[in-house]
């Protein structure tokens, strides 16, 4: 079920040969907190691990300037690459976790 979930949502990632290893280490990571969303979550994570490691996961951060004449580029700092807030699946996994575990602070009384 999370291989389709993970074809229909990163169908540029879901073909890679390590779409199988992603999706087990996913499932390992992913708690049973998501319930019924848990495919949803595993297939979320495994699409950014697979994002993160075929842009090389330690790329650098945003560029920060470039210029033309002579090339020159700039790149911010990095987290490394493996942040979930690296990828747009990454933060679509976030997302996903904020709606379904409750904090104190979130909690109405």
């Amino acid at each position: 079920m999370s291989r389709d979930i993970l074809e229909t949502i990163a169908p540029d990632v879901a073909n890679l040969s390590a779409a199988s290893q992603a999706l087990s280490l996913a499932e390992t990571l992913v708690g049973e907190v998501f319930g019924d969303l848990r495919h949803i979550a595993i297939a979320y994570r495994a699409a950014h691990m697979l994002t993160v490691a075929s842009i090389g996961g330690s790329a650098g951060g945003p560029v920060t300037s470039e210029k033309e004449g002579d090339l020159a580029r700039s790149y911010g700092t990095s987290t490394g690459g493996a942040s979930l807030g690296s990828t747009s699946y990454g933060r679509e996994y976030e997302a996903l976790r904020r709606q379904v575990i409750f904090s104190a602070r979130n909690r109405l009384i």
